[in-house]
């Protein structure tokens, strides 16, 4: 289904007055303008929305869709702060722009490279994707921290899980990415590994928060 940005728009700012009103404060009274009676035709005919006079609500099918949109949206943000250090300010309008662009594969890489973050910069919940519920298996299953690997153990990145946004950019710049393979080299004094041909120390506080899909040996 594609939809236009003010579709998208009005779908997720439904969803955030429907499932967090008590927090915003928000109302659908701005969407009961007669400028928007086309757009909210549209999205009633495509079964996303229902409406009366002075009501709108999501169907379930709409609740899905705008959900996704919300993820996306704070995901985005998340990214913008996190990685390339963007002011919280300006980051809503960056976020508006990128969610409309950003197609499920790339919303899981975001999402894994991020260690899949709880609440974006500004404290909402993000929505649990898919990729979200995955990584709770597979810790339980065959990821696990870069520091429980034995010396010359090898395995691919599976994310890094951390808030400290420096953290996140450092580790990155060391090619510290999901799906690269990474060979833990030793564990004292210092944390040293390889990735490719290059090799990196780092101490336990950087090293804790890269988790590993080990390698069958």
């Amino acid at each position: 289904m594609k939809l236009s940005e003010i579709d998208e728009h009005i779908l997720r700012d439904l969803w955030i007055i429907e499932n967090e009103v008590s927090k915003n404060g928000s109302s659908i009274e701005p969407f009961l303008k007669e400028e928007y009676e086309n757009v909210l035709t549209e999205l009633e005919n495509l079964n996303l929305i229902t409406k009366a006079i002075n009501s709108i609500d999501l169907t379930s099918k709409g609740s899905i869709y705008a959900k996704s949109i919300v993820r996306r949206h704070r995901l985005a943000e998340r990214l913008f702060f996190d990685v390339f250090e963007m002011e919280s300010i300006l980051i809503d309008e960056k976020a508006c722009r990128f969610e409309h662009i950003i197609q499920e594969d790339l919303e899981v890489s975001i999402c894994t490279l991020l260690g899949h973050p709880k609440f974006c910069p500004h404290g909402e919940p993000i929505p649990e994707g898919k990729c979200c519920k995955q990584s709770k298996w597979l810790i339980e299953s065959t990821v696990r921290p870069l520091l429980s690997m034995k010396k010359g153990q090898a395995g691919k990145v599976a994310y890094i899980h951390s808030l400290n946004e420096k953290k996140i950019q450092k580790l990155i710049s060391m090619g510290v990415l999901p799906g690269l393979e990474i060979k833990l080299k030793q564990k004292q004094p210092s944390i040293v590994f390889n990735i490719g041909y290059s090799e990196f120390a780092v101490d336990e506080e950087m090293a804790k928060d890269i988790y590993i899909k080990v390698l069958q040996q």
